[in-house]
């Protein structure tokens, strides 16, 4: 991902991960603990905005508020013990 120009804003909406086989309803691999970490990899570049799309519960997207919440209080930066 580049990061954005100035007055360019960049709208995520990442998956849950990928479907696991033969589950119904759908289940997928990433909870919502894991899509909120790797929002981080959304916000660095200037992403103001990050959605949830396939999979994608109300938990992912408290997880995924929680960190850009973080954000905007100091800077984040991905931990080495991850």
């Amino acid at each position: 991902m580049v990061a954005a120009e100035p007055g360019v804003s960049i709208w995520t909406k990442p998956n849950a991960g990928m479907p696991l086989a033969r589950s119904w309803p759908r289940e997928y691999d990433v909870g919502p603990e894991e899509m909120g970490e790797s929002t981080v990899c959304f916000i660095l570049p200037g992403t103001q905005l990050v959605g949830g799309c396939c999979g994608s519960t109300p938990a992912h997207g408290h997880a995924i508020a929680e960190t850009m919440r973080q954000d905007q209080q100091e800077a984040i930066w991905p931990s080495s013990d991850h």
